[in-house]
């Protein structure tokens, strides 16, 4: 972009600026760039970058303020970095909305409720209905959806809790659950708790002794006593 500002139009040329995978490509990549850029567009494209230019300064800026005024409060954006899916801007977000003190909020379940996290509650005849979620703390509720979708691709927990919402509930709906289930985390960890991973196969662990138990119940029923011996392991084949 910058050399097109600057009146480079010869392909090749511009070409041999390619970074990345487009290396390989630099042939193709020559053939894509004929075409004519005039004097007009060359002024635009200088003013649009140079408004770039200026917006990454300003960010810079406010990113060390951020950091200047969070200093104080490193030790917990680091301890709510060791979750799954929250990087450090997520932490900062959490610490400058929820603080670090935790105890106006009776329980996990009420943090989530303020955060917009938890489902709402819709009763009728005595029924409890599907209702949707309370509007909350918008800030909070779109970075914890967020960092839901960066700990969904992780090998951990909260990832395999995805692939096993996601089986019976649309993508988004099993992101809210677990951006829930992060928000009761982070209640624990500025609690002063340390996070625990409970594995990548947490649910097929449970998915196995939920069938066991049902196995076991269903026999019962039909009159059997019912006793559960893991199988040896088989021997190695001659």
């Amino acid at each position: 972009m910058v050399q097109l500002a600057n009146g480079v139009t010869d392909p090749s040329q511009l070409a041999e600026l390619a970074k990345g995978s487009l290396k390989g490509k630099k042939e193709a990549l020559a053939d894509a760039l004929h075409g004519l850029v005039q004097s007009h567009q060359r002024f635009m494209l200088s003013h649009q970058l140079t408004h770039v230019a200026d917006l990454e300064a300003l960010l810079e800026d406010v990113g060390q303020e951020i950091s200047r005024r969070i200093g104080p409060f490193e030790a917990t954006v680091a301890r709510l970095m060791t979750i799954p899916g929250v990087g450090r801007r997520v932490a900062e977000v959490i610490v400058a909305e929820v603080g670090t003190d935790v105890h106006p909020f009776p329980s996990p379940s009420h943090l989530a409720a303020w955060a917009g996290l938890a489902p709402g509650n819709k009763e009728s005849a005595g029924k409890r209905m599907r209702a949707r979620t309370r509007q909350g703390n918008q800030t909070v509720k779109m970075t914890m959806v967020e960092a839901a979708w960066a700990a969904s691709r992780t090998s951990t927990y909260l990832g395999s809790q995805f692939r096993h919402l996601s089986k019976r509930l649309k993508a988004k709906k099993a992101l809210v659950a677990v951006a829930h289930s992060m928000i009761e985390i982070v209640y624990h960890v500025l609690n002063g708790a340390e996070f625990r991973d409970l594995g990548p196969d947490y649910f097929e662990k449970t998915d196995r002794k939920n069938l066991e138990r049902w196995a076991v119940k269903r026999l019962e029923q039909c009159g059997y006593k019912v006793t559960l011996e893991p199988r040896p392991p088989a021997e190695p084949a001659a």
